[in-house]
């Protein structure tokens, strides 16, 4: 709200709008903010007047460095002579009861009252509360000065100095673990995909194979599961909930309670589409959601038939129908969190009333926690499901309907009445994903690893999909992010989505912000935040423009970094950043000092001249690895792979393609100079390990020495760089011309502990890991 203000009265004194004039009398009289905002508009400077609102008046602090004073603004006109002379009095009152109501008399040292000269609004400073509990504070403060009352609404939110980090990797211990795509994980049980049941057996490998302390995974969000657009992890439909593809079908209590479901998966025809699908070379994400799908919708029947407290089967969809009953529990004239899916049945709200079983309970109790965000997405997916029988050239919400298009429509309001059984199954699917994640997570941690799952936050979300159309105020359409041009893109990067609005953000008190943290930290026990960067600033690129034509647009890092903390805190969950391409000035610095360890790169991790960082220069207040899902496998990069295929598909010319390599090999005798300096690699196999084609099994330690030997305090190196494998699971600005996020892993997780192969390369991590002393306590 300040902000605002600032910027208009730095714009009314720029086209001649003065702040105050004083009257025959001699009282001051301040320009209405209003006033000015209407005159700056006949100017041709047009205000949104939704900015101006004071309340609520949001202050995000650290709990390690209070403020002082709470400055509040108030609305209203009071002459500056006058406010030495006012007597009155302020009372602030905690809705939530946690702290105890501040009473202030005035005139009192301890209350200030002025004229605030950025914003020309009456402010009243008070002190600030010292000691008060994690998490939110909402305040109603009045303030009476003679005859005049002023209300203002106070969100304080008071988040911990720093991230959480386990008192075991706090005291200097270290640990390693492996990254996988949960979506390539290959098994004799599961339907074409990797899902959960297979997570389990990946974490019994990782925890006595390899003495793991963690298992990083992809980003599990929800996608729209269509090649090739549409499958990418780091660019989901929505970031608040997670990918059913993940599921696995037969350990859901309905399935095996229900006939017709179990007869379906027993038939013969689909038993071979799932052989099938666990055959294919590569991921068929349309296959595999279509066929869970289809299974799914049979089990969420048996649900509703066996713990539905209505009538079961057909009467109690039949009462769920169109009834002259709310869709929605409303509080005051909007939707907001914490809204529920009301199904009309005979007495009115189905999640509201008595349960016959436990399960009907819980998964109420799932719904009404995750309130109207799960509600929005649920209901973007029966509406997805909906357009593409009625409209089918209809590819995306823009193409719908206008009336479609904004959740708050009374259109929407009818086809969620209409199609309450439809909205009620996506709500059972997100309900079982967690119960299932959930499941995975305790079984880590009752496996004796340190952190368990390690999850993966994506920058991205597609405009296209269920946040977008969701939350669009949360957004500036129009705009996308990307990155400028370097070395590596020479001109520069184009993602495609949308960039935040950060004062819509600020003023609702960043509740999908925290909220996006708190699902994604959710059964985790790391969670890494893709290009972290974010948190400081996106690199926005107009309309029909290039990135070369893209300005850096600052966020509200300090409210970001803080809020980061807090939910980390309350999760109980590691945060890692990942600040890898162009860093703000002293970003890295900034993140260590509230605890957010850093994301370091075997390759990236060089001097000026280009040699490589020995070990010790690594951060301990980071995590390091050899390379990510967008760069090279280890084999890729040392045979010169990425390279090749790079300009197979048209991303390097010929002149350039000869760079790269030379650039390669001058990169490559970097890496056995340091790796032999520093001991890890003998001098004498150190020739051929230099004129192999693809790494050694010399090479191979020594790169897992080098890495395991850092000071930094989680080391995780993927599955490709354990098996040395050269595919790459992302060749970033391809879309069809490489075969992206579809590659599945080279053993199945039954071989990962039988096949002799497999179990030399678990044996050597493992003895690696051990050796420089990390451990999965």
């Amino acid at each position: 709200m300040s902000t605002f203000y600032e910027t208009l009265k730095i714009l009314g004194d720029a086209y001649g709008i003065e702040a105050q004039y004083t009257d025959n009398w001699g009282k001051i009289h301040w320009t209405d903010p209003s006033i000015g905002r209407q005159i700056l508009e006949l100017k041709g400077i047009p205000l949104s007047p939704d900015l101006a609102a004071i309340d609520p008046q949001v202050m995000v602090v650290s709990a390690d460095a209070p403020p002082e004073k709470a400055c509040i603004y108030l609305e209203g006109k009071i002459g500056t002579d006058d406010l030495l002379k006012l007597t009155g009095h302020v009372t602030a009152k905690d809705s939530s009861g946690r702290v105890p109501d501040l009473h202030f008399g005035i005139p009192d040292d301890c209350v200030v009252l002025d004229v605030d000269e950025a914003t020309n609004l009456l402010t009243v400073s008070l002190p600030f509360p010292q000691d008060l509990p994690l998490g939110e504070h909402r305040l109603e403060l009045v303030c009476t000065l003679g005859d005049e009352r002023f209300r203002a609404e106070c969100l304080w939110i008071v988040c911990p100095g720093n991230a959480y980090l386990p008192r075991t990797l706090g005291e200097g211990n270290r640990i390693s673990g492996v990254a996988i795509a949960l979506y390539g994980v290959r098994s004799r049980t599961n339907w074409g995909v990797g899902d959960f049941a297979d997570l389990k057996k990946i974490i019994d490998w990782a925890r006595y194979d390899l003495g793991a302390a963690v298992v990083g995974l992809n980003p599990l969000h929800a996608l729209f599961n269509k090649r090739p657009f549409h499958s990418s992890p780091y660019l989901p439909s929505s970031r608040l909930f997670r990918n059913f593809i993940y599921l696995d079908l037969p350990v859901i209590l309905d399935f095996t309670r229900s006939t017709a479901a179990v007869k379906m998966v027993n038939s013969a025809k689909m038993r071979e589409r799932i052989a099938r699908l666990r055959s294919e070379e590569q991921v068929n994400y349309e296959g595999v959601a279509e066929l869970k799908l289809e299974v799914l919708r049979v089990v969420f029947r048996t649900f509703l038939e066996t713990e539905c407290p209505r009538e079961s089967g057909d009467a109690a969809v039949k009462q769920a129908g169109p009834r002259p009953s709310t869709v929605l529990s409303r509080k005051g004239s909007g939707r907001k969190a914490g809204s529920r899916l009301v199904t009309a049945g005979r007495d009115g709200d189905l999640l509201e009333s008595n349960p016959v079983s436990g399960r009907w309970a819980a998964f109420r109790s799932y719904c009404e926690t995750e309130g109207d965000y799960l509600d929005r997405f649920a209901t973007f997916c029966a509406l997805m499901e909906h357009f593409r029988s009625a409209l089918p050239d209809a590819t995306t919400w823009k193409q719908w309907p206008e009336a479609f298009q904004s959740w708050s429509s009374d259109e929407i309001a009818a086809f969620r009445r209409q199609h309450q059984e439809q909205i009620l199954f996506w709500m059972y699917v997100q309900w079982q994903l967690d119960v299932q994640l959930k499941g995975v997570q305790d079984y880590a941690l009752e496996k004796g690893m340190l952190l368990g799952l390690y999850h993966d936050e994506a920058l991205a979300v597609d405009r296209n999909g269920a946040d977008c159309w969701a939350w669009p105020e949360f957004f500036h359409h129009g705009f996308t992010v990307g990155a400028p041009p370097d070395a590596f893109a020479p001109d520069g990067q184009d993602w495609g989505f949308p960039p935040p609005n950060r004062d819509r953000h600020r003023c609702t008190g960043y509740r999908l912000f925290r909220k996006q943290m708190q699902a994604n930290c959710a059964h985790a026990g790391a969670l890494r935040i893709d290009h972290v960067m974010q948190l400081c600033h996106l690199f926005w690129i107009p309309p029909g423009g290039k990135p070369k034509d893209g300005v850096y647009v600052k966020d509200y890092e300090q409210d970001l970094l803080n809020l980061l903390c807090l939910e980390s805190e309350l999760g109980k969950t590691m945060i890692i950043g990942e600040d890898l391409g162009t860093i703000p000035g002293h970003f890295r610095e900034r993140l260590m000092e509230k605890g957010i360890l850093s994301y370091r790169l075997f390759y990236f991790e060089r001097d000026r001249e280009e040699n490589l960082l020995h070990s010790g220069a690594y951060p301990e207040s980071a995590v390091v690895s050899i390379a990510t899902h967008d760069l090279p496998t280890l084999v890729g990069f040392w045979s010169g792979r990425d390279i090749r295929v790079r300009r197979e598909i048209g991303q390097l010319d010929e002149q350039t393609e000869r760079e790269f390599e030379e650039s390669r090999v001058r990169h490559k005798a970097k890496i056995i100079e340091r790796l032999v300096q520093d001991g890890f690699l003998p001098e004498d196999v150190a020739h051929a390990a230099w004129e192999s084609s693809v790494p050694t099994d010399e090479l191979h330690s020594a790169i897992l020495r080098f890495i395991f030997a850092t000071r930094s305090r989680l080391a995780v190196v993927s599955q490709e760089d354990i098996f040395l494998d050269a595919r790459q699971q992302n060749v970033p600005g391809t879309t069809s011309a490489h075969p992206n996020w579809v590659t599945k892993m080279r053993y199945s997780v039954e071989e990962l502990r039988t096949d002799p192969e497999a179990r030399r390369f678990s044996e050597k991590f493992s003895r690696l890991s051990a050796e420089a002393g990390r451990s999965a306590y």
